[in-house]
């Protein structure tokens, strides 16, 4: 419980909804700067914290513009902030500190001094499970995590998104992947290992429109079979997720439909190999 609440305390998604309003007695923070940092730009630093320096002519004109102003209770959770993102990059003994300078009456510079340390590199990757898969090349091409880079979980789990996304679009909607690491902290180094599970590659096999009219008083006014010629996606096709989320929307940019969803039928498989797609509309005038 404590460990989870302090990673609530220290998320970038809390930080800037922290008040940076200014009171009667708040100092204003007239300058923010980041030294020491050079594995990130300071604009990527900025937005991980709740410290905000105040608009550009407040800064450069001393007036008009919007002042923000120092939150006293924020600043050791910003470094928090910093050192969280620094080690989810991979670099685990990054250290900051703080420092606020007086500008003059009630105003500062706010400056986070940063010792980076060295990262943890990626000493192995491997990725396995893929043997019987067709496009296994295409399927890991051009993905970003490769050995002698530091080792970012973020970028990690973005790579097994990027394989998933391709394995769904190429016929395997009930692909699985498990990832693991193991991270020496004295070496440096992590080897990472990510396991497909793909299941069968599957095609399209029956495609079931259900159709409500817009009102009991009106029957159905666009057939099935026209239906299905505007799908774009025949029976015999591969599964593509891109395929189903384009036939959605060729079908609602139609104007002939409050309601579009194109789907697995999960209840109504059809074999190992071969998907049933459910396609449910309701009509509009």
């Amino acid at each position: 419980a404590i460990c989870r609440g302090l990673a609530m305390a220290v998320s970038p998604e809390r930080a800037h909804a922290q008040d940076i309003t200014c009171d009667p007695g708040d100092k204003e923070v007239r300058s923010l700067e980041f030294r020491g940092n050079h594995a990130f730009r300071a604009s990527d630093l900025e937005v991980r914290i709740a410290t905000t320096e105040s608009g550009w002519f407040r800064r450069h004109l001393g007036f008009f513009g919007t002042r923000h102003c120092l939150d006293p209770d924020e600043l050791p959770l910003d470094v928090l902030r910093l050192k969280k993102f620094y080690h989810d990059k991979g670099y685990y003994d990054t250290q900051v500190d703080t420092l606020v300078q007086p500008l003059g009456h009630s105003v500062v510079r706010v400056v986070f001094t940063i010792d980076e340390g060295q990262p943890i590199l990626i000493d192995s990757l491997s990725i396995t499970g893929l043997e019987a898969v067709p496009n296994r090349a295409a399927i890991v091409a051009g993905l970003s995590l490769r050995v002698g880079m530091p080792f970012d979980v973020g970028q990690l789990a973005a790579e097994l998104d990027t394989i998933t996304a391709r394995m769904r679009n190429t016929g395997y909607p009930d692909v699985e992947l498990l990832r693991d690491y193991n991270v020496q902290y004295v070496a440096r180094k992590a080897s990472v290992s990510i396991q497909a599970l793909p299941g069968p590659r599957d095609h399209i096999g029956a495609i079931r429109v259900r159709v409500t009219p817009v009102d009991s008083a009106h029957s159905q006014q666009i057939g099935d079979d026209v239906v299905r010629d505007l799908l774009g996606i025949r029976p015999g096709d591969l599964y593509s997720d891109q395929k189903l989320i384009d036939a959605q929307r060729g079908l609602y940019q139609l104007g002939a439909y409050r309601h579009v969803e194109v789907a697995l039928d999960t209840v109504q498989a059809t074999g190992d190999s071969l998907v049933t797609l459910l396609v449910n509309l309701r009509e509009d005038y």
